[in-house]
């Protein structure tokens, strides 16, 4: 009998209580669970639960399929939910098994099916407004249990699930996918398949080692798409960010509502003593609240229930997990602002996951990674990280001696990625625009219209008309097989001038005359003429503001290109000239550009007057309202008077100081690029007032773009305050700060924070210090004096009045021409100094050389604190002193141990019982703390202890006397008391004890004959003795204050009896603590810390030391030290990287490839621990490859190779180590040591390469607005630069060391260069010079205890290489070409000579030899052709020879060949010379070319045979040098060939094998034409002799046969000039590709040209026609494609 339960549901509507109003409600969403408004029937069921069960009963073979549905209540069945079968795996009685018999077990079936049906969980962002944004979560979900299954106890399958995001008050219109709908299975599988190992019989025990409790929780999808917005990652910020904030609200809301009578901890006090809460809440309210009552209620009227804890049931849990899915993409999306476009997407395909979680945690996974981005320009998706394949694998350890969690990441291919010019301007530009809209978004609140967010379609194309007239357009599709142009809607153009106000700062009316037309036209914007006849002159008139008169300027027709100077007059007559540019462009058009010289730009606060010097009047435009107040806007300047140099001076206005003063013009100074300053005097007319002196900075730079012909002068004060910390300071110079009284005097500044202002020395005849003072602390004094015209960093120390240290950080930055003075809280960074004292004392410190006494403070024992100079300038030494002892200077620029503090630390001779007694009300005490005392050595009586009393003080000698410290003169405590003669011991004052009787204390000369009574030992028992027998000091009688001190007998030594009071004497320190001090200087982190540590509590403790392995290292601890945790109950986390190798490919906007560099055999080992992190990597072997068409050497670097003789290096080739210290104190990274160390390279630069290298990262870049009028703005970047320096994260480094080895330098120079690289070598100005193989021995750079800036680090690293390559440039120098490498044939020689005497190898020396005399012959030959060819004007003539050159070099005989062509080429230039040099100048410059190109001819029918003849002798050279070559030379081959860099659509592909071997063949047969590259390589035919494939260029398709890569090979050759299109043919069942081809003669249809070539499938040939067709069509865009010149073209 089986049963079927069956609950359906058509709503659930829980609801929220409304006890409150909705305005104080923490939600306004009333119901947290209902139906979904989307619903199509309302009739239609959203949650159906099925249950069955079935009684247990015997059966033969029937079936049983009946099934009753009902619609009962549900009733939980009576067997257990956990249970299930067990596996098949049985045991019997006896031996263990593995095929006992299957014992039948007969269960209750038990199942429960839910059916949830198009539920959605939804997640908003502000839960108090209906009008939010939220995540919603959308599935259809089927879960199954069967809890006696034997496999599959739990299934649930998650169907259309989606995830996305919208605004509640439009959910359809806003919704916005986050996962894409998707299938996810989930089970709970008992009965796993076994995971596959190689299984070894072991006997019948092995089936002990089945765990038959397994469950696996399995999760499978196929495809999970992720996409994930700007906007989406901020609404999941701000939901993350209201969750705490909602919980609390509802949780007040909640305990408000219920429990707003008493509060929970009353409540929970009374439920604890076993009683219900509604008792509770019921005895409080009888007992009005009182606790004790209501407790007393509670056990007379309520019942108590008993708290029975529950068993804790074994659930039925899984041990591992498993997750498979074939594809996991994530994508980024860029929806900030205007923009809507995808910006990245990782994928990760085949991902397979297992983690064990029984009986530990281990797991592995595997997962293929890819990632695109997106390419706007080119619309279009991009690799940066091609296919890569990974695993993975990490094990948990927890045990008594391990903690800690391993991970395994290998990898057996290379990861390969690329880095494109697009990827990286794309993400410049995504950060910043990222950066700035989040940033205004917490400043500002959004609107609620923002919050309404939808999707902008993509709009791919933007027209832009710069005609200056209205243009009609209309939009046609056509098909691709469609030729088709619109001519309907073409208007022709009237020719236009267009102007562009570029480097003028105001408006600009100009008009032109005949035809008359004017204009008024702003700064830096473009406007155009229209209908201007250009084949007539045009006169040009510009008017500024207070500049109306002109002298126009007359524009002949047929102007091209032309620089030109416009003068224009103010209203006092006072000349200013401008620069006018006409350039003209495609269309007939002129472009003119007006700009100015230079441009004064006044940023110092002050009121500045020009003038040219030497000049008699001010400059133009500068009129009596400069000298009031400063021009807001630059001042346009121009060298008006031709007779006086061009230099300019300035002079402070006349307003500054009143008539009083008289400004004084500065000293000349230059408007060319740089920075400087000038000091501007003001001399007073009052009598003993020294001058004002005004410092102003000046930069000069050369505008960029559209402000290249202007100078742009930016006058700056000199020194400006910045106040970034919390306090208020008072800031003046030294000298002014001697009355502390003032509390604002003249000439003190007031900087409030966050503030910023100028800063001018008010003397200067005084000395230029600055200090600093605390205005918001009470009773603060001045600062140090510190230098602020110097790049400084550091703390400024404050005294307050108790001696206590105020820190604050400082830093001096240069931007531009002014030094800012940043101040910022000294918590940001660690202090400089730390005096930490250990020991038991206080001490006395202060800044050696300080007078001042409030400067000199104590230090409590065992404590530290931070210190900074008091004094900045003064020398770097500490002083230290302790009270009645010595002192000691120490230098905290040396980390050393310093001169040992001493002090006396005396004894006191005390009674015992005195120090223990009691002070009890009614006692009288006779005495307390009594002590031995002598005064004026009579006898010893005990005295009250008083501190510092000499005549109570003792010391206990080496030899066991009692010196008394008051009976002679003080003396030096770090000098040894070796000699006795001037002090007294203690001894008896008669000549010998007297037995049975007491002898007083006395002191006496020490006195070997009386060693008897005078040497003492203190006894165990607390009695002081001395030698003589058991004699005892004791006092006599009672044991009160000026009790006589005896020595008498002591008690037996078997009595049994306590000790007396009045024989109880015990040793009492003085002061705490050895009396001597041990003072190092060492390093903590960043700190430089002075230590004081008592020297008998150092100890000494064995460090591991990276860089002396086999030296034991000890340092010295101190055991007062913090001890560090217990490594043993920390987590420890380790992870080794293991991978193939690590590819990166450089490619430009071009685009082309330009290097790959390749990192082999990568090595790395990760420790993190709760006290270090330690990273260890290594990489076996590093090569970059020169990627670059032609290049004359393949590999830029590599290892240097190593020769016979030398010695196996097996150490990889880059190796890392570095330890570094967490911590969350200050933004900085602090590093224990960081070791690079390096294997001898090889570099190998070539010019182009460099050149472009630096075009890739920006260097040369046309920058059209490269600078930003605006002053604030300029200000606001000059200061953020300066305030975030203080912010800036630092490292440091207690060593950092770089080890370079030996590095072999070639430079190799170009003979022509492209117009953009050229610009480039121009802006640089750095002289190349071509040398080959020298050999640079680099020192390593060394840094201890570095507390840098990654940035000053970095250039700390640039200028020590830097350094070390000028001081070897005379092995440079002996490397060049021209004078033949005599450095190398030394070094070969010297090579071969070393052979021959160590290994007698004759045929080394001469093999030697042989490369060192041919190589100088070869560049002595090739650096004499290139200077003879100069000299023939030809440089057609010599690009054919460099052609030659590339096409031939790389091998002995190639550099044969290509000298043999090139003496051909040189003798028949020589011949031909004549006339082809005149026929170029009559061609270029008409009849004066003839005269000159006549020249030309005949000076190259000489030098071109001579060049022809030294082209020879290079190449014989270079082959006898490349065949005698020796293996340490040889040059390894590239890691793989250039890529294929144009894909579909001008996107970059996946790097491809196939495609770059074939990209080589196109270079062979098209003999290095780089301009026409690869599209697409097809094998046509196959066969041993029918093999014929086709490849397609961007200007031709091939047809070649099999065999050698040559021009002859080619069946059939098809240029897309003559090509119409491709198709696919079929003839007698034959496969062919139709090239349809314009006809020889030029005529219509009947005439056209259909060659066929046979393929072997229609496939392929439908493949090849497509992409024919494709590169036809590429080839047509680009020959109709008009290049538009930039406006902003340099002109140079």
């Amino acid at each position: 009998m089986s049963q079927v339960e069956t609950l359906q549901a058509h709503s659930l509507a829980p609801r929220l209580r409304k006890d409150s109003p909705t305005n104080l409600r923490p939600s306004v969403f009333e119901k947290i669970l209902q139906s979904c408004t989307t619903a199509v029937d309302p009739e239609s069921l959203q949650m159906e639960l099925h249950y069955r069960s079935k009684n247990p009963f015997q059966t033969g073979n029937e079936k049983d399929d009946s099934s009753l549905d009902t619609s009962q209540p549900l009733n939980k069945p009576q067997s257990e939910i956990g249970s299930r079968r067990r596996s098949p795996l049985t045991t019997s009685g006896g031996i263990i098994t593995k095929r006992g018999p299957v014992v039948e077990q007969v269960e209750v079936p038990f199942e429960l099916k839910l059916n949830v049906t198009e539920t959605q969980f939804v997640v908003v962002e502000d839960s108090a407004s209906w009008d939010t944004n939220a995540v919603i979560l959308k599935s259809t979900a089927v879960m199954s249990y069967r809890p006696n299954s034997r496999d599959k106890i739990l299934s649930c399958s998650l169907q259309s699930l989606e995830v996305f995001s919208c605004s509640l008050v439009a959910e359809e219109e806003t919704a916005l996918s986050i996962i894409d709908p998707m299938t996810i299975s989930i089970e709970l599988n008992a009965n796993p398949l076994p995971e596959p190992k190689v299984i070894q019989p072991i006997g019948l025990l092995d089936a002990q080692g089945i765990n038959d409790n397994n469950v696996l929780l399995e999760i499978n999808f196929n495809t999970m798409n992720i996409r994930l917005s700007y906007h989406d990652m901020k609404m999941f910020l701000a939901i993350l960010n209201s969750l705490p904030q909602q919980a609390l609200s509802a949780s007040q809301m909640q305990s408000a509502s219920t429990n707003s009578r008493y509060s929970k901890s009353l409540l929970r006090s009374l439920e604890e003593l076993g009683f219900t809460m509604a008792d509770c809440m019921k005895a409080l309210d009888v007992c009005k609240g009182d606790r004790d009552e209501a407790a007393i209620w509670l056990l007379d009227n309520a019942k108590s229930v008993k708290i029975v804890k529950k068993k804790k049931e074994k659930q039925l849990s899984p041990t591992g997990i498993e997750l498979k899915a074939t594809c996991v993409c994530l994508c980024l999306i860029d929806d900030c602002r205007d923009a809507d476009v995808p910006l990245a997407e990782l994928s990760f395909n085949g991902v397979s996951f297992h983690q064990k979680l029984e009986p530990h945690i281990e797991g592995r996974a595997t997962f293929q990674l890819l990632g695109d981005y997106y390419n706007r320009s080119l619309s279009g998706w991009e690799p940066f990280l091609e296919p890569w394949r990974c695993n993975t694998e990490w094990k948990d350890y927890k045990d008594k001696r391990n903690n800690k969690l391993a991970v395994q990441i290998s990898a057996s291919d290379v990861m390969n990625l690329n880095l494109t010019s697009a990827c990286i301007e794309q993400y410049q530009k995504t950060k910043m625009t990222w950066t700035e809209d989040y940033y205004r978004g917490q400043r500002f609140v959004m609107d609620v219209s923002s919050s309404q967010r939808r999707r902008n379609p993509f709009i791919p194309f933007v027209l832009k008309n710069q005609t200056g007239c209205v243009l009609w357009f209309l939009t046609v599709t056509v098909s691709p097989s469609r030729n088709k142009v619109c001519n309907d809607w073409i208007r022709s153009l009237a020719t236009n001038i267009a102007s562009s106000a570029a480097g003028i700062h105001c408006f600009v009316y100009h008009y032109l005359k005949h035809p008359h037309r004017a204009s008024r036209i702003f700064a830096s914007v473009s406007t155009s003429f229209s209908g201007a006849d250009l084949s007539q002159a045009i006169e040009l008139g510009i008017q500024l503001e207070n500049f109306e008169t002109c002298r126009e300027l007359v524009i002949p027709p047929g102007t091209t290109k032309y620089k030109v100077k416009l003068r224009i007059y103010d209203s006092s007559g006072r000349l200013l000239e401008l620069v006018i540019r006409i350039t003209a462009k495609i269309g007939g058009s002129l472009w003119l550009t007006i700009s100015a010289p230079y441009w004064l730009v006044n940023k110092s606060g002050l009121p500045l007057v020009f003038r040219q010097d030497g000049a008699r009047t001010d400059s133009a435009g500068q009129f009596e309202e400069h000298e009031l107040a400063r021009s807001l806007t630059p001042l346009l300047f121009s060298f008006a008077d031709k007779e006086s140099a061009n230099l300019c001076s300035m002079r402070i206005g006349k307003s500054v100081h009143g008539p009083v003063a008289s400004p004084q013009w500065c000293h000349r100074f230059s408007l060319e690029s740089g920075v400087g300053m000038r000091q501007l005097h003001v001399v007073s007319r009052m009598a003993n007032r020294p001058d004002w002196v005004y410092n102003i900075g000046i930069k000069v730079q050369q505008g960029r773009g559209r402000y290249r012909d202007t100078n742009i002068v930016t006058f700056a004060p000199r020194f400006q305050i910045d106040n970034q910390s919390s306090h208020k300071l008072a800031i003046a110079q030294r000298h002014l700060t001697k009355d502390q009284a003032i509390p604002n005097p003249e000439g003190h500044l007031t900087a409030l924070p966050k503030c910023k202002l100028p800063f001018h020395w008010p003397r200067l005849d005084l000395d230029q210090l600055l200090c600093v003072k605390l205005m918001d602390q009470a009773n603060i004094h001045w600062s140090g004096g510190f230098r602020i015209d110097r790049i400084y960093s550091s703390h400024i120390n404050m005294r307050d009045d108790e001696g206590n240290s105020f820190l604050l950080k400082v830093e001096v930055v240069l931007q531009g021409p002014t030094f800012f003075i940043v101040f910022a809280d000294a918590e940001e960074m660690p202090p400089p100094f730390r005096i930490d004292n250990f020991s038991e004392v206080p001490i006395m410190y202060y800044q050696t050389s300080t007078v001042e006494e409030e400067l000199k403070s104590y230090i409590k024992p065992h404590t530290n604190l931070r210190y900074a100079w008091d004094e900045p300038t003064l020398d770097p030494f500490i002083t230290l002193s302790v009270r009645g002892g010595t002192s000691g200077t120490y230098n905290m620029n040396k980390l050393e141990e310093g001169e040992q503090l001493c002090y006396e630390n005396f004894i006191f001779l005390g009674a015992t019982a005195t120090f223990n007694r009691q002070r009890t009300a009614g006692v009288d005490l006779t005495g307390e703390d009594l002590v031995m005392d002598c005064i004026h050595s009579s006898y010893i009586v005990f005295r009250k202890k008083e501190v510092g009393k000499r005549s109570q003080f003792w010391r206990m000698t080496s030899h066991g006397m009692l010196e008394h410290e008051g009976s002679a003169p003080p003396r030096d405590p770090r000098k040894s008391s070796t000699s006795l003669g001037h002090s007294m011991v203690l001894d008896i004052a008669d000549i010998a004890p007297q037995p049975g009787k007491c002898v007083p204390l006395t002191l006496r000369k020490p006195d070997e004959r009386r060693c008897s009574t005078q040497t003492w030992r203190f006894t165990n028992d607390g009695r002081l003795c001395c030698a003589a027998g058991n004699l005892s000091v004791q006092a006599m009688g009672n044991l009160q204050e000026g009790a006589v001190a005896v020595l008498g007998p002591g008690p037996s030594s078997d009595s049994k009896l306590a000790i007396p009071e009045i024989m109880q004497v015990s040793c009492q320190k003085s002061r705490p603590g050895s009396g001597l001090l041990s003072v190092r200087v060492h390093m903590d982190g960043p700190v430089r810390v002075l230590q004081i540590t008592d020297i008998c509590n150092r100890q000494l403790k064995q460090r591991p030391d990276h860089e002396f392995a086999e030296w034991q290292v000890y340092e010295e601890t101190s055991k007062t030290q913090s001890e560090v945790k217990k490594m043993d109950q920390d987590r420890n986390i380790e992870v080794s990287l293991q991978l193939k190798g690590i590819g990166l490919s450089l490619v430009n906007q071009q685009p082309e490839e330009l290097l790959y560099a390749l990192l082999r055999n990568i090595m790395i080992d990760y420790t993190a621990t709760p006290t270090s992190v330690t990273v260890d990597a290594s990489v076996a072997n590093i090569q970059v490859d020169n990627q670059l068409f032609g290049t004359q050497r393949t590999v830029m670097l590599h290892i240097t190779p190593t020769s016979k003789s030398d010695v196996p290096d097996n150490t990889p080739a880059l190796h890392i180590a570095a330890q570094r210290v967490p911590h969350n104190e200050w933004n900085a990274d602090i590093y224990k040591y960081m070791v690079i160390s390096m294997k001898k390279l090889t570099l190998q630069l070539e010019e182009r390469l460099l050149w472009k290298l630096l075009q890739f990262i920006g260097f040369g870049e046309a920058e059209g607005d490269i600078h930003k009028l605006d002053d604030k703005e300029c200000d606001s970047n000059r200061a953020l630069v300066a305030a975030t320096s203080v912010k800036t994260k630092r490292y440091y480094f207690g060593i950092l060391k770089i080890n370079t080895s030996r590095v072999t330098l070639s430079m190799l120079t170009a003979s022509k260069l492209s117009a953009d690289l050229e610009s480039i070598k121009h802006a640089l100005s750095v002289p190349l010079i071509r040398f080959e193989e020298a050999k640079v021995d680099i020192d390593p750079f060394i840094r201890h205890h570095p507390f840098e800036t990654s940035k000053f680090l970095f250039q700390e690293v640039l200028l020590h290489y830097t350094e070390e390559l000028k001081s070897q440039a005379a092995k440079i120098l002996g490397s060049v070409d021209f004078l033949g490498n005599p450095l190398g044939l030394f070094n070969d020689v010297t090579e071969g000579i070393s052979g021959l005497i160590k290994d007698g190898n004759v045929g080394g020396l001469l093999k030697n030899v042989t490369h060192g005399v041919s190589n100088s012959a070869a560049k002595v030959a090739s650096s004499l052709s290139d200077g003879v060819g100069k000299l023939n004007f030809d440089s057609k003539h010599n690009d054919a020879r460099e052609v030659i050159r590339n096409q031939h070099s790389g091998s002995s005989g190639g550099h044969l060949v290509a000298g043999v062509k090139g003496l051909g080429y040189g003798f028949v230039g020589g011949l031909t010379s004549i006339f082809t040099q005149t026929y170029e100048g009559v061609k270029d410059d008409g009849i004066e070319g003839l005269f000159t190109g006549f020249g030309k001819g005949l000076v190259g029918t000489v030098t071109k045979p001579v060049t022809g003849v030294l082209d020879l002798a290079s190449g014989a050279a270079h082959a006898v040098r490349d065949t005698s070559r020796s293996t340490s030379r040889a040059q390894p081959p590239r890691m793989r060939e250039p890529r294929c860099c144009y894909g579909p659509g001008g996107l970059l592909p996946l790097y491809s094998r196939h495609q770059a071997a074939a990209q080589k063949v196109l270079h062979i047969i098209n003999k290095n034409k780089f301009d026409e590259f690869f599209i697409a390589m097809e094998q046509l035919r196959g066969g041993r002799e029918d093999n014929l494939h086709a490849l397609i260029s961007s200007k031709k398709v091939y047809f070649l046969r099999d065999g050698e890569h040559d021009p002859e090979n080619i069946v059939l050759m098809v240029s897309h000039d003559e090509l119409l299109n491709a198709r696919q043919v079929e003839t007698n069942a034959k496969h062919y590709i139709e090239m349809v081809m314009k006809g020889g003669n030029g005529g219509g249809a009947g005439s056209l040209r259909r060659p066929q070539v046979r393929c072997d499938k229609q496939l392929i040939a439908q493949r090849v026609s497509q992409q024919v067709n494709y590169a036809k069509n590429l080839f047509d865009e680009h020959n109709h494609t008009l290049l538009v010149d930039s406006p902003q073209e340099d002109w140079d």
